[in-house]
């Protein structure tokens, strides 16, 4: 092989690892680890390009947690709540019981507008 394709296989498996050291692996905790709580969102921010994050809490064990989902613009059609990103709101959270940190929020049916999914 010339050593433009050892270069070229070598970023294809660097890609591969990263693919999975950020994404397949908290999944996999998950699974494998998950418990779920309820989890209020605290606050909508904008982002760029279009995407904007939705931060939640949680607590495990009386240490509170923060979580982060990219989602697209949306807004609460609750009866009670018709704020964007449906802050104040309380929604299922899946967490890992061994890294709390690691989680997923469950926006039921603003599941639609998440960007990034777990």
């Amino acid at each position: 092989m010339n050593k433009n394709r050892i270069t070229a296989v070598l970023i294809i498996v660097a890609i591969c690892v990263l693919y999975y050291f950020f994404n397949y692996k908290p999944k996999r905790e998950l699974i494998d680890f998950g418990v779920s709580t309820n989890a209020k969102i605290i606050n909508y921010s904008y982002g760029s390009q279009g995407k904007n994050w939705v931060t939640y809490k949680y607590s495990v064990d009386g240490i509170e947690y923060e979580g982060q989902e990219a989602v697209s613009s949306f807004k609460c059609d609750e009866e009670n709540n018709n704020k964007k990103g449906c802050v104040g709101m309380t929604f299922k959270v899946v967490y890992s019981k061994r890294k709390p940190e690691i989680s997923e929020i469950n926006l039921r049916k603003y599941n639609k507008y998440k960007l990034t999914k777990l």
